[in-house]
């Protein structure tokens, strides 16, 4: 991953994450998943990044899911 992006979320739910991305790009806020899980055991997690220059308006968009 590129050194601008960093990782505001991460969960072992993927489609948790995924619509924590899809939130964040209705919001006008760029946003990758990395699948980390490793198969065929699925153990890991999902995590989504964002540009270090929206890392605090993400962070204030998805708060819901950080709890």
């Amino acid at each position: 991953m590129e050194e601008n992006w960093v990782k505001i979320f991460e969960s072992h739910d993927e489609f948790r994450v995924e619509v924590a991305r899809q939130t964040l790009e209705e919001s006008g806020i760029n946003a990758v998943v990395l699948d980390k899980k490793d198969s065929p055991f699925l153990i890991g997690n999902a995590e989504l990044y964002v540009n270090r220059d929206s890392e605090a308006e993400a962070l204030s968009v998805i708060k819901d899911f950080l709890t």
